[in-house]
């Protein structure tokens, strides 16, 4: 089975305790046309209602694309893979344990990461960078005290360091996958110019607990300049 016909990378970050993830970056501008055989009981439909037409394309193409990979990993036919969201909103395939996904979009890009480690579960985030009226606002509610004095409280609003801090903590916070309901100000990442499985520890408010999150920069040198992907896999610490 051929993945759909567009420009694609594919990355693995290491790790040690807990496996690998696969990490798979596709240019949606790139994909071939959508089969409507690849698709789903209303797909199809729900495409259509996007306002912008490329918007609909880019739908489709994130839906089968991920059957696709899924598939490749399971042995399952794409048809097979529908998806529904678990108590925390992270979407769930049915007998596939214990291959565990995560994805994101930005414009027409769209990031997958797959981890078929018996521990932990991924997290991964793809931003492109664009000016934010009022990021002085943003980084006082999602940043910590230390993120906050290593950006500057006068953050440029289309400042690249602002844009890699917050992939990385959007890619903690969907692997930890609790959602907003952890306050983002409570985490604190480096803003080191290359992670490469930093440890990051995250109180997990339900239970007492806390999570151990490594994180990873994935960088691509066909992407243009401004994307950034980070990718992390969390574990019960």
């Amino acid at each position: 089975m051929q993945l759909l016909d567009a420009e694609h990378s594919c990355f693995t970050v290491g790790a040690p305790e807990a496996g690998d993830i696969d990490v798979h970056l596709f240019d949606l501008d790139r994909v071939d046309r959508v089969e409507a055989s690849d698709l789903l009981d209303g797909e199809q439909a729900r495409s259509e209602r996007f306002h912008k037409p490329e918007d609909g394309r880019h739908f489709l193409a994130r839906r089968v694309l991920l059957r696709q990979l899924l598939a490749q990993r399971t042995g399952r036919a794409p048809h097979e893979l529908g998806a529904t969201p678990d108590a925390h909103g992270r979407p769930v395939i049915d007998g596939i344990e214990p291959v565990r996904f995560n994805s994101s979009r930005t414009r027409n890009w769209f990031a997958v990461a797959i981890h078929a480690g018996e521990r932990g579960t991924p997290g991964i985030d793809i931003e492109c960078s664009r000016e934010l009226p009022d990021s002085g606002a943003l980084s006082r509610r999602v940043f910590s005290p230390e993120e906050r004095a290593s950006l500057g409280e006068g953050v440029d609003p289309g400042s690249d360091r602002l844009f890699r801090v917050w992939t990385r903590k959007e890619a903690v916070l969907k692997a930890v996958g609790r959602g907003l309901s952890i306050d983002p100000s409570l985490i604190t990442v480096t803003l080191a110019d290359d992670l490469q499985g930093d440890r990051v520890d995250v109180p997990d408010p339900a239970s007492g607990d806390s999570w151990r999150v490594c994180l990873w920069d994935v960088v691509d040198d066909r992407a243009p300049r401004g994307l950034f992907l980070a990718a992390a896999l969390a574990a019960p610490a």
